[in-house]
């Protein structure tokens, strides 16, 4: 049993419930991902990561703005 439970912008879950023998949940689990992973590659169905664009805004005439500026000229930091 089990299905699509949620569609995102950086994620698809997919549930599955599924009964196992007492304490072989853990292996049963394993080889589970291990098969959706290998049958996603098999359909050319890439799992991207997530990714993050991080800007660093300075503001004119600060220490750390020269300091930035500095550096990037290619002169080393006072």
């Amino acid at each position: 049993m089990g299905g699509l439970e949620r569609l995102g912008p950086e994620a698809i879950t997919i549930r599955l419930v599924v009964k196992t023998r007492p304490a072989e949940q853990f292996g049963v689990m394993r080889e589970l991902r291990r098969r959706l992973t290998d049958a996603f590659a098999e359909a050319g169905i890439e799992i991207p990561f997530p990714q993050r664009m991080v800007w660093v805004r300075r503001d004119p005439g600060s220490s750390r703005a020269a300091e930035a500026e500095a550096i990037e000229d290619g002169e080393p930091p006072a």
